[in-house]
């Protein structure tokens, strides 16, 4: 569909995650995934959900429950009472998230020429294995938070292929790669994955974000094995970050 989508919720935080950690951005998190990570912190993102929850007032964590598919005019409707007046300038951007965004590329392409009406930029959330989608909205977006999904994880479908290829594409924009790793990630699939970055352009930063223990079986890497992945990507001459999911450690939605 291309006038409606399924959401799972629109509301205001903060930015938990990688190189812009920290700055206030209106969240709409769209529903339905192509893959299954064990370290998922939003799984009923997974399906398309019947209902989607919209926050009101903004900043309230009061929620307001609407039935989908929705219409783009709805959420532009909702996107224009949190940045009316004075409250625009406190926004840095409008995040995509999900979910996997791209599972509702032709949604995207209506709705997203819509936001950008409101002169904030357009984040992109990716998984970064649907490359062909991706190539259909990244004129649409400004900034690209791509994940290198890595194949031992339980419950990822990936090709280190189609995952070059998103990078590539979104190299266009401004970018970084995020890599969630655990205490059994693989020192080969992070050597990988550097490899892949430094062959489409060592100035995208690489961000390794130690796994939230959401459940018993997501174990995150212990120092010594967060050191260890970290110095092979700083050998490849990429710039690295080591951070955790901050949203998690201060309580924001």
């Amino acid at each position: 569909m291309k006038d409606k989508g399924y959401l799972l919720e629109v509301f205001s935080s903060y930015q938990g995650e990688g190189i812009y950690a920290g700055v206030r951005q209106i969240f709409i998190r769209l529903g339905g995934c192509n893959i299954r990570c064990n370290y998922c912190d939003t799984p009923e993102s997974w399906v398309f959900q019947k209902t989607y929850r919209v926050e009101n007032p903004p900043e309230s964590q009061l929620f307001e429950t609407f039935s989908n598919p929705v219409g783009t005019a709805d959420i532009i409707s909702v996107v224009k009472e949190y940045v009316e007046g004075a409250n625009r300038a406190k926004y840095h951007s409008i995040s995509i998230t999900g979910g996997e965004p791209l599972v509702q590329a032709a949604f995207l392409q209506t709705l997203l020429p819509q936001l950008r009406e409101f002169g904030l930029p357009i984040y992109l959330e990716t998984n970064g294995t649907m490359a062909s989608k991706l190539r259909q909205v990244i004129d649409l977006v400004d900034i690209v938070a791509l994940d290198i999904k890595l194949p031992s994880c339980p419950g990822v479908e990936m090709s280190w292929e189609d995952t070059a290829e998103c990078i590539s594409i979104a190299s266009s924009k401004d970018v970084f790669v995020k890599i969630v790793v655990t205490q059994d990630s693989r020192e080969e699939e992070i050597e990988r994955a550097g490899g892949i970055v430094k062959g489409i352009d060592v100035a995208i930063p690489v961000v390794l974000q130690p796994a939230t223990p959401v459940n018993s079986d997501v174990v995150p890497p212990d120092g010594e094995r967060i050191s260890l992945f970290s110095d092979i990507i700083r050998k490849k001459g990429l710039n690295v970050h080591i951070m955790s999911q901050i949203h998690k450690l201060v309580g924001w939605h």
